[in-house]
């Protein structure tokens, strides 16, 4: 068939007042309260057309009893005229994987839904929506907004497939005008924006997918009219594959999953497009596989949470080695995957990690003997005795002679999880060191066997070496030889000590008779190597027993000492004194520099990026805000103000907005006591919780000085959830709606603030950088000569004055930060 002979269906009257009704019942909806809308909506100057989009809540997609007058997932409408509205372009319904809802169900696909099942595969991209505003123009948009770089790097494309098959915009314009069509496609360009599966330069593109009539319910194009388009137009096609019946469709996609592949490549996934029975409308589903698919995508998100400071959470047995894996090549490198928080370097990370493994899309179950020596450069000496043996002396001993790390169990303060705790610490110091001392009693097979299998699951290929007190024998003198080393140090312990604990001898005796003798055959052991002190011999007699073993294990990485360096380590070693703390210390006024919010991302990177993206901006354009003498001269200013911060003349500060500072002239801050205390017990009550406070920046102008590199500061709003609010009076560190309200006689409660942190400087910001010779407070005198704020109700509004000396350009970068004190000790 000729793409001309595909018929035209026109869109009835019914169905044009069926989008009046709908446009009318969405634009009621938009003056609801929040809580009771469900959609949000923007309308877009495009191409001297006006074009409103609509999204709608995501989660109300999944309800059974769905409140959404339509299920489209990308709605785009225009008015005709006064009174009239047309669907501009349309997506697909919100459709599910299979058993993800009651209408996925297997039963339900067999009894509700006939074919012919149209199976085309799932490409791994971005959703583009192409539809005409009339005979000659075009509208291209991502999957909710209008105007982004995905729709541009979208048109881009249509427009490159275009003219390779000679066709020009206004032939593709005419086609879907006629038609009343939307084109959807998956953009898939890995030098732009990398997702989960690759694709080479050569498969790079736009792949159309689906057809779909601008009606109010779906109504997609059967996949062979689909075809004939990409023929047509020279776009790229995706498979499609046509079944009569579920049963033989799902034999076929099972095998895939099976296979691992598709024709020999990693795939996301397949759609079903089929009809439903009763109506005759169609009706999408589709099938996504785990193996390798959604493994490659939680590895995606397990790189961004552990880039950006979150706890990695996975579900596949597979991600845990990579996790090792990523963190490791992270320690030895730690800008390498920064990348991969603007969606570029994934796959390399995860070719790479696979390449150490030795394994393949197909054999990922599989971990092949390779991935047990990634670590081998790996020490760690765990100490096994009971209390008072002499373990610490020796440990701290070894670790001043050989500048290696030393993790004691006693100096973890946390009750609660404190296995875990202790872990954590031997796992953050190994990720940037390779030698480590762990010391703790290890008396029992259980602690053994637990830290063990920590240190080989997360540590593969390293080596294990305890340093064994063997106290299976003799157990009356070890008693007594303990029982005087104890009384010999008195206080100077962590937590063993006669102040507060009245009957000592029975925990040492507890202790040394519940000790367990290694077994180095047993599988349950996993130690390498063993060398073998005497709990009866002096720490120093132990001290030169361990490091003649560890040189005889490892000649390269411990060398020998003369008896006078290692007596000094040893005695420098017994005298260390420990300060007891039962408890984590609160933050007391007088310790802190300032309370801020510190960003929870990369600052300096966001800068250049975004900076980078304004200036390919002003170079293609021809709009009067860029081509200003004076925004062009801030430009070339602030760039060199951003490659000044790799001058070693230039200090790079930590990153952080100043709410409060302990410097600050308290006069001149409006009940400076009130919200000092209030940023304290907020603080405390955090730490001690162990919680985290979020902070939702929004960024408003980039500024240069000669000497400075500012980011001014618009919108500080707390993300975490109103029970948090409550439980913390995070009120009381809010911006009250009237300014002259008077904290001493009112209590700060949901009804008189906005949710705004409050900060006493003249003007939120952050010192990107600033020359060594440079205080940072030198910015707040930068900010009161280029500013003026006016008093605007709820806000203090900021205006750039007209007579403003420095280089000031408007600047929005969003980030997160957390709200904590920085601490003088």
């Amino acid at each position: 068939m000729n793409f001309m002979n595909i018929p035209i269906q026109r869109i009835p009257d019914s169905e044009k007042r069926a989008i009046n009704e709908l446009v009318s019942k969405l634009t009621e909806n938009l003056s609801k309260s929040c809580k009771d809308r469900i959609v949000n909506s923007t309308e877009t100057e495009y191409k001297n057309f006006k074009i409103r989009n609509w999204r709608f809540k995501e989660h109300l997609y999944y309800k059974n009893a769905s409140p959404l007058p339509t299920s489209a997932r990308g709605l785009f409408t225009r008015k005709v005229d006064n009174e009239n509205h047309m669907i501009q372009a349309r997506g697909y319904d919100k459709f599910f994987n299979i058993n993800e809802q009651r209408s996925t169900k297997l039963e339900t696909l067999f009894s509700e839904t006939c074919g012919p099942y149209e199976l085309t595969t799932k490409e791994n991209g971005c959703i583009i929506f192409v539809s005409a505003l009339d005979d000659n123009s075009l509208f291209v948009s991502s999957k909710n907004s209008i105007i982004t770089q995905h729709s541009q790097k979208g048109e881009e494309w249509l427009l490159k497939h275009l003219s390779l098959n000679n066709k020009s915009q206004s032939d593709f314009a005419s086609f879907l005008n006629k038609h009343k069509v939307t084109a959807v496609f998956e953009l898939c360009d890995d030098s732009f924006e990398e997702h989960v599966l690759s694709y080479t330069k050569e498969a790079a593109g736009l792949y159309i997918h689906g057809i779909n009539r601008n009606t109010l319910n779906l109504s997609s194009w059967p996949y062979d009219y689909v075809q004939i388009i990409a023929q047509e137009f020279g776009f790229y096609k995706i498979d499609c594959l046509i079944f009569s019946d579920l049963k033989s469709l799902y034999s076929f996609t099972d095998k895939v999953r099976d296979d691992k592949a598709y024709k020999g490549r990693a795939i996301e996934g397949f759609v079903v497009r089929c009809r439903l029975i009763d109506s005759g409308q169609t009706f999408m589903f589709k099938i996504k596989y785990d193996d390798p698919y959604l493994l490659y995508r939680e590895w995606r998100q397990v790189s961004k949470d552990i880039l950006t400071n979150k706890k990695p959470n996975f579900k596949f047995d597979l991600t845990k080695k990579y996790i090792n894996w990523f963190q490791s090549q992270l320690a030895s490198n730690p800008t390498k995957f920064r990348p991969i928080l603007q969606n570029r370097g994934i796959i390399d990370a995860r070719n790479s990690f696979l390449a150490d493994y030795n394994l393949g899309s197909t054999n990922l179950s599989v971990a092949h003997n390779s991935s047990h020596t990634l670590f081998s450069n790996k020490i760690i000496i765990m100490t096994v005795a009971t209390i008072a043996c002499g373990k610490t002396t020796v440990s701290k001993a070894l670790s001043k002679l050989y500048s290696i790390g030393h993790i004691q169990n006693d100096d973890i303060k946390t009750k609660k999880n404190k296995r875990q705790a202790f872990h954590k610490a031997i796992d953050d110091y190994l990720r940037s060191n390779d030698i480590l001392i762990v010391d703790r009693n290890n008396h029992t097979l259980d602690l053994r066997e637990s830290l063990c299998l920590y240190l080989t699951d997360n540590f593969p290929g390293c080596k294990i070496i305890a340093l064994y007190w063997d106290c299976s024998n003799n157990k009356q003198n070890i008693l007594n030889n303990a029982m005087y080393r104890v009384s010999l140090r008195g206080e100077n312990h962590q937590t063993l000590k006669p102040s507060i604990t009245p009957n000592i001898e029975k925990v040492l005796k507890m202790f040394l008779y519940s000790f367990k003798p290694i077994n180095i055959d047993s599988n349950y052991e996993r130690i390498d190597d063993i060398i073998t002190l005497n709990p009866l011999s002096e720490s120093l007699e132990n001290l030169n027993e361990s490091i003649v073993g560890l040189n005889k294990l490892f000649p390269s990485k411990f060398n020998l000492f003369n008896p006078n360096k290692i007596d000094l380590s040893l005695n420098l070693s017994s005298e260390e004194k420990h300060v007891s703390k039962n408890k984590l210390p609160l933050l007391k006024s007088g310790k802190f520099a300032y309370y801020g919010l510190f960003p929870n991302e990369d600052i300096i990177h966001l800068v250049n990026e975004s900076f980078a993206m304004l200036c390919e901006k002003n170079n293609n354009t021809n709009h009067a805000a860029y081509i200003d003498q004076k925004y062009n001269s801030a430009l070339v200013n602030i760039k060199y103000s951003l490659q000044n911060l790799s001058n070693k003349n230039f200090t790079i500060p930590q990153h952080h907005i100043t709410l409060i500072h302990r410097d600050a002239d308290i006069e001149k801050i409006e009940y400076a006591n009130l919200r000092l205390n209030s940023f304290a017990k907020i603080s405390e009550k955090a730490q001690a919780d162990n919680c985290t406070i979020y902070v939702q920046c929004e960024s408003e102008y980039l500024i240069a000085s000669d000497d400075n590199l500012i980011l001014t500061i618009t919108r500080m709003s707390i993300e975490n959830s109103i029970s948090d609010f409550e439980k913390y009076d995070l009120y009381s560190i809010l911006k009250p709606i009237e300014s002259s309200l008077d904290l001493t006689k009112t209590k700060l409660d949901k009804t008189n603030t906005i949710n705004e942190v409050y900060c006493s400087n003249y003007v939120p910001h952050i010192t990107v950088g600033h020359a060594h010779h440079v205080k940072p407070k030198e910015s707040n005198k930068i900010l009161h000569a280029n500013f003026t704020q006016k008093n605007n109700g709820s806000n203090l509004k900021l205006t750039l004055k007209k007579e403003s000396i420095d280089h000031i350009i408007p600047f929005n970068l969003k980030f997160k930060a957390i709200f904590k004190p920085k601490i003088y000790y």
